[in-house]
């Protein structure tokens, strides 16, 4: 097979800067602001510097670099979406350019023009170059700083590198924590291999780099008392590498395959590589961040590992001392370009806000009259209505079961839709259905859900298998548990790993206050998976009234093939009738988490 001579590696590189630019501007005017971008410039909203310190960037995790820029940034575009988005975009299409800089540097375009392919196509880059976030920023400052690394020590041991270098490490480090560790990593790689006056340069280097990060350092110290994301993110599994390289590929056999074979093909005969730099910066700061997450607390994502990414793509490649063929090239591009829209869906579904598309849906319905309910951050909801100048007050925003109730006895229309985050209780739509209503339509969105709701519609049954239990009778207060309901199923029964059991309990007290739980266990081989309770005070607006329950079926369950759900209460020595029960298996949003997940 012919490689392409150094004119057509020009047209290479050109055309995979065009389809880069293609998928980050398409449709741009159509982009809506995410939930992250919300809270970052909610809290731009300051009086001056000191209290968007202390009140925008010491409450969470991130330097204060992107946050700063924020602060005196957005005012200057009024808040514009694609004003606040274009800078981050840019960015992205530098770093690429930036890619094609280390591989000359390197003597290997060819590998430079290969992991620019994958950038150009992955939804890894091109999503983090949609949003203003500092995770576009921070890639931007590492592969500025490993040009700088690259070119003292593949081109010329010149000072004017190192003070570079200082520069575009400082800037990497007032933008992420990790993209810290990345040029920390890059520091000490180089303190290792330098010898004689060299050395004493990278030293000299490293204290620059320091003193320009010393403003930022009580900052950092902080930020890093703090600790992880335990509270909402697990630590990292076993597979979380191999997890990690099929979300950069999309999930996609034939992405990964075009990846394969372009570095399957031949010559083989080439000189002992030494490109090893990416493999070495891309796996310390994968195996700090995942042992730091396993042992300590979950620090380590997908997003945190960007900053090395390319790196690693490139060091592959300039291992390989990759040789550019035409097929392998476009089979690149063509099968990104096709899982992109095919497998991930990444227009229209990353396109579809939180915030905007719920009224959006509204409008297209004709539904203005209607209801709109949200489980959704109440605070970000306002702050987007009021960037876009949307009258948002008409909106109920869920708080507790009784008030939506009491929302629900009142209120005189016949169409309801409801708009709920990952961490909306799981039985919202049937609490609606309990009251007439029957689900018309359901949306599963990145990060979101949307029903449908209407007084008018047939039955739409939403379950998967479902147990009902009629005229129980009286729990006798003798008894600590009782009114069991069991639901057994297998593995292969559930759709998706959201996919949740329901629990519906039709009871009567002969009183007003209640100490009694609605419990859902679970169990395999007849041990305790795991269990969680509903108080029925939340609920009760009378002796008579329906309690929900419901629970995400547990990681632990995949392990075995057949489950059995329970339901019962915890009468806290109270008698109660119950009239009716039933457990169903429901489908859940397995796109909520999809943006870095697969999904059908």
């Amino acid at each position: 097979m012919k490689k392409l001579s150094l004119h057509q590696n020009k047209i290479a590189q050109a055309l995979i800067l065009v389809v880069a630019a293609c998928a980050l501007f398409w449709n741009y005017s159509q982009l809506q602001f995410t939930h992250d971008e919300l809270s970052a410039l909610h809290r731009t909203e300051f009086s001056n510097f000191a209290e968007l310190i202390e009140k925008g960037v010491l409450i969470e995790g991130h330097p204060a670099g992107v946050q700063t820029f924020l602060y005196y940034y957005a005012p200057l575009v009024n808040y514009s979406l694609w004003g606040l988005k274009l800078p981050f975009s840019l960015l992205a299409l530098a770093s690429i350019l930036l890619v094609f800089a280390i591989a000359k540097t390197i003597n290997q375009v060819e590998a430079g023009i290969y992991t620019g392919a994958i950038m150009a196509v992955s939804q890894y880059f091109i999503y983090y170059g949609q949003i203003i976030r500092p995770y576009e920023v921070g890639l931007f400052f590492c592969l500025l700083s490993a040009c700088f690394w690259m070119r003292y020590f593949y081109q010329e041991a010149h000072f004017k590198y190192l003070i570079g270098f200082a520069l575009a490490a400082a800037g990497a480090a007032y933008t992420h924590q990790f993209a810290l560790l990345v040029v920390a990593i890059m520091g000490l790689h180089a303190l290792f291999i330098a010898r004689g006056r060299s050395l004493a340069e990278w030293i000299l280097c490293g204290l620059l780099t320091f003193l320009l990060y010393l403003p930022h350092l009580g900052i950092f110290f902080h930020q890093l008392s703090l600790g992880g994301v335990g509270s909402w993110l697990g630590k990292p599994s076993d597979a979380f590498i191999l997890e990690y390289a099929a979300y950069i590929f999309h999930f996609s056999y034939l992405f990964i395959a075009a990846v394969l074979v372009a570095l399957a093909l031949p010559p083989w005969k080439i000189k002992k590589p030494r490109h090893w730099q990416g493999l070495i910066w891309f796996g310390a700061t994968f195996l700090i961040g995942f042992i730091y997450s396993r042992a300590v607390n979950p620090v380590i994502q997908y997003s945190t590992l960007i900053f090395a990414a390319p790196l690693l793509l490139l060091s592959l490649f300039a291992l390989r001392q990759i040789r550019l063929h035409w097929l392998s090239f476009l089979l690149i591009l063509s099968t990104g370009i096709y899982s992109l829209y095919a497998d991930r869906q990444h227009y229209p579904l990353t396109y579809q806000s939180t915030f905007k598309y719920p009224r959006e849906y509204l409008s297209e319905q004709g539904l203005d009259n209607s209801a709109l309910i949200l489980k959704l951050d109440k605070e970000k909801w306002n702050f987007y209505a009021q960037l876009d100048a949307y009258e948002s007050a008409k909106n109920y925003h869920y708080q507790n079961p009784q008030e939506l109730i009491k929302y629900l006895q009142d209120f005189p229309s016949k169409e309801i839709v409801l708009a709920s985050d990952h961490t909306a209780p799981l039985f919202l739509g049937s609490l609606i259905e309990s009251y007439g209503f029957r689900l018309m339509r359901k949306e599963d969105h990145l990060g979101f859900s949307l029903e449908h709701f209407s007084l008018k519609s047939e039955l739409n049954e939403n379950y998967i298998q479902e147990t009902v239990l009629s005229r129980i009778g009286i729990c006798s207060s003798e008894k600590e548990f009782c009114g069991q309901i069991e639901l057994s199923f297998e593995k292969n029964d559930w759709k998706g790993e959201q996919d949740f059991i329901l629990s519906q309990f039709d009871l009567e007290l002969a009183r007003a206050e209640t100490q009694a739980q609605l419990i859902i266990a679970y169990f395999a081989n007849d041990q305790l998976i795991h269990w969680s309770n509903q108080s029925l005070a939340d609920f009760q607006s009378d002796t008579s009234f329906t309690v929900f329950h419901a629970q995400v079926i547990p990681r632990e369950c995949v392990e075995y093939a057949q489950i059995e759900a329970r339901s019962f209460l915890e009468t806290r020595g109270e008698k109660i009738r119950v009239t009716k029960a039933s457990l169903k298996l429901m489908e859940g949003n397995n796109r909520i988490y999809g943006i870095n997940k697969p999904f059908d």
